[in-house]
């Protein structure tokens, strides 16, 4: 039988791995990005990719209030409720 391997985040930014009752490795999480070894460059892109999807679903939400219509994703919603009726019996 396999040992399950247990990843546990640590308060500095690092991933303790182990199986079993023993220790297997640790792993930084911190990647050194553009001459920069503390990670902060990473983060700033991260954030920066997050504020472009959280500016892409705001403007679709706004653009789906100004139409005051219907929807892609309702369109979307009740094709899939339609052929898949099984998964969605009220009884």
């Amino acid at each position: 039988m396999e040992a399950l391997a247990l990843m546990t985040r640590t308060a500095s930014s690092r991933l303790m791995v182990t199986e079993g009752n023993r220790l297997a490795g640790i792993i930084s999480l911190k990647k050194p990005m553009m001459g920069d070894p503390s990670g902060l460059t990473d983060t700033m892109w991260d954030m920066v990719v997050n504020a472009m999807g959280a500016f892409i679903i705001s403007f679709m939400g706004w653009w789906y209030l100004k139409r005051k219509g219907t929807f892609f994703v309702r369109d979307w919603i009740r094709k899939f409720i339609g052929r898949n009726p099984r998964m969605f019996n009220n009884g």
